[in-house]
């Protein structure tokens, strides 16, 4: 067995673990695995895939993705199982793209693209899944109570030396910039690490102008701890984001406070409304009342009762006439 404990591989699905888990095996000579056993892996040379974990230098984990289960894995894991953790992330824009095309509906679009060859744009309420995950997934593992290390996929690609070097000094198993350059190069079944996943960024055209917006304003915190932000296809200053974000947050709650007001005002209005018609319903109550009672007949003698005489009319030629 390897003389640590399991290092954890944690990687949002689609961030490039599996091109990180080759990388490793063929530069330190040692196996890695997974917590969901994948035996197709295993056919395909990751001899450590469903195997003891206590073998491997390192072990891929995606919790917590995908409302807090993926393939039975269960969350949260606990963080003692792991001495360290190796956090590899990649650029929003290039996971939430991948994670649809792993879907039927991307899977769909993107043969449909290849034939007309117009570019499709990725749902809108996909886009929100997606981000809101990748956020709890980033939290989680940059916050966790291990000694960790994040690499970001695209220095792994564009500086593999320095960056592929860093990775194995971090795992205790440092290695030469000859194996590395050695092991970027197509194995021997012909499999070319170097092209593993598409170029950075070329996913941008898959998403709206609202649906590229949300994504920086709601991940801006992380963009700029991982220095994203400083990358040219999105090229920000945090500060400035940060400004507009507070400002426009501001906006938002004296509008809501505004809402709230307008509301109580026709509340209040509604409840003057409903006092008033009961004060009238009252006052039509009593008028009604008070008219039927003047209105009731006076009653009629009964029958064989002697109707008083009528008085007498004066004689003609009356003195007093």
């Amino acid at each position: 067995p390897h003389p640590r404990r399991p290092q954890a591989l944690a990687a949002f699905p689609q961030s490039g673990s599996l091109w990180v888990r080759a990388m490793i095996e063929r530069t330190t000579g040692y196996v890695t695995s997974s917590v969901t056993c994948e035996p197709k892996l295993k056919e395909i040379g990751f001899s450590g895939e469903c195997g003891d974990p206590r073998f491997s230098i390192v072990t891929r984990t995606f919790s917590p993705a995908e409302n807090n289960t993926l393939k039975g894995e269960r969350f949260p894991e606990s963080y003692g199982t792991y001495d360290t953790a190796l956090f590899i992330v990649r650029n929003p824009f290039d996971v939430v793209f991948a994670n649809y095309l792993a879907t039927d509906r991307g899977t769909a679009q993107k043969a449909k693209e290849a034939e007309t060859g117009t570019p499709f744009k990725i749902p809108n309420d996909f886009v929100r899944e997606q981000v809101s995950n990748y956020k709890r997934f980033y939290n989680f593992w940059a916050n966790a109570p291990v000694r960790h290390i994040e690499l970001r996929i695209e220095d792994l690609e564009r500086k593999p030396i320095e960056s592929w070097g860093r990775l194995s000094f971090f795992l205790g198993a440092p290695v030469s910039d000859a194996r590395i350059e050695c092991a970027l190069h197509p194995d021997d079944v012909g499999m070319d690490w170097t092209t593993y996943s598409l170029k950075s960024y070329a996913s941008l055209k898959y998403f709206s102008v609202g649906d590229e917006k949300y994504i920086i304003d709601s991940l801006v915190d992380e963009l700029c701890a991982l220095d994203y932000n400083s990358d040219p296809e999105l090229d920000f200053d945090c500060d400035e984001k940060w400004a507009e974000l507070k400002a426009a947050t501001r906006a938002r709650v004296a509008a809501e406070e505004a809402e709230r007001r307008r509301e109580a005002a026709q509340e209040a209005e509604e409840r003057k409304k409903r006092r008033k018609k009961r004060e009238m319903g009252a006052v039509k109550f009593w008028y009604d009342g008070l008219t039927k009672s003047s209105d009731v007949a006076a009653p009629k003698a009964s029958k064989g009762v002697a109707k008083p005489p009528a008085a007498p009319r004066a004689a003609k030629g009356a003195p007093w006439e």
